[in-house]
């Protein structure tokens, strides 16, 4: 399992440099993504794009996760940012077995947009955020306080469905899809 994980890991990685890069005909999105989530994530950078001007740079990056005390000032063993939450295998026509994964992923994360003078623009963070999974699309709560604008972010709890065919000469996981539900999915229909 721990091959899965780190191929899970580095291909989440790459669906949200894929959003912000547009890099979608990248030789490792076609190998790690399905189609329908190359699909989901050109519409998830196009809404991104109509929110800010064609001139700004995007930048997503995952940051390393910050070390927790423990007690009597030792460290804690860090969380994990990747855990499988369900498993499932399934016949499909005469092509053999699907076998689906879903994981839910936990990181620090920031979504930096620049003007093109270099200014951080209103609706950016540059400082990590902690989410559990992960939507590059913030909820925006501006406040207004004595006149100070602040700004809340709040994200949502989602999953990734990865599916593999078994007996296929590509032996890879793809990321088939997020799933933005509270509940842990018991995976897709197939």
């Amino acid at each position: 399992m721990k091959d899965f994980a780190d191929e899970a890991y580095g291909t989440i990685i790459l669906a949200h440099q894929t959003v912000t890069s547009g890099s979608f005909e990248d030789p490792q999105v076609k190998k790690f993504l399905h189609p329908s989530m190359v699909e989901f994530l050109q519409e998830k950078r196009e809404r991104l794009l109509r929110s800010y001007s064609p001139s700004h740079l995007i930048t997503w990056t995952k940051h390393s996760p910050a070390p927790e005390a423990g007690k009597k000032g030792k460290q804690a063993q860090p969380e994990k940012e990747l855990e499988i939450v369900a498993m499932r295998a399934a016949p499909f026509d005469q092509g053999g077995t699907v076998v689906q994964i879903a994981v839910r992923f936990k990181s620090l994360q920031s979504l930096e947009i620049r003007d093109e003078r270099g200014l951080l623009v209103f609706g950016s963070h540059s400082k990590p955020q902690p989410i559990m999974e992960v939507s590059l699309e913030p909820i925006l709560i501006a406040l207004s306080f004595n006149g100070l604008l602040s700004l809340l972010l709040l994200y949502l709890s989602q999953y990734f469905v990865f599916q593999k065919r078994m007996g296929q000469t590509d032996q890879s996981f793809r990321l088939l899809q997020q799933v933005d539900e509270d509940t842990k999915p018991d995976c897709l229909p197939v």
